[in-house]
């Protein structure tokens, strides 16, 4: 796709081979990211959010949950510590509501105009593909990914689901991580 010359200035362009009515970013030398829907959402007016971004926003959202999921942790599990094989009953308890609250952070907060605390403060949010803004049913498929982690031994998986994610936000052409995948969203600049 060079029907673009490289003295095109920056900016949202038709690409060759892309169904009709759809745009492209084209950032001076090559395409970036995926055909756009032209005027609406996403299209020529909105731009993917960058890796740093959303690094950034699951940093600040760490920090919003890290104390009410301590809380609960300790005050459930206590200093229980788990035996050889697998956890008490309390640490399964606790397991589940710190997944709970976890959950529920994402889906309440991204429902409201697709950002949580962290979103807002780097000026990103998450919407569907063709750039309408995200559902509750989106984003319980995007989250639900999360909900894995009360099944013992999961938790790997999900660590390997989060590692593929992050690189996969910064190889990606609509830097979609895993749940986005799964749920069709992406994450843009508000």
């Amino acid at each position: 796709m060079t029907d673009i010359p490289s003295s095109q200035p920056p900016g949202w362009y038709y690409a060759q081979g892309d169904p009709v009515g759809t745009q492209r970013y084209w950032d001076g030398s090559t395409w970036q990211g995926g055909p756009q829907p032209v005027g609406g959402g996403y299209g020529a007016t909105s731009q993917l959010a960058d890796a740093g971004s959303r690094i950034g926003a699951w940093f600040v959202d760490l920090l919003v949950l890290i104390i009410p999921i301590f809380i609960i942790s300790f005050a459930v599990a206590g200093g229980e510590q788990q035996s050889v094989f697998g956890a008490s009953a309390r640490q399964i308890v606790a397991g589940l509501l710190t997944t709970a609250v976890w959950f529920g952070y994402h889906v309440l907060m991204n429902s409201n105009g697709g950002q949580t605390l962290g979103r807002r403060a780097v000026s990103i949010k998450i919407v569907n593909m063709d750039g309408s803004e995200a559902g509750t049913d989106s984003l319980v498929k995007r989250f639900g990914v999360g909900l894995l982690n009360i099944i013992p031994f999961v938790n790997l998986v999900l660590w390997i689901v989060g590692l593929a994610s992050l690189v996969l936000i910064f190889i990606d052409d609509d830097n979609q991580a895993l749940w986005d995948k799964v749920a069709n969203t992406k994450t843009i600049k508000a």
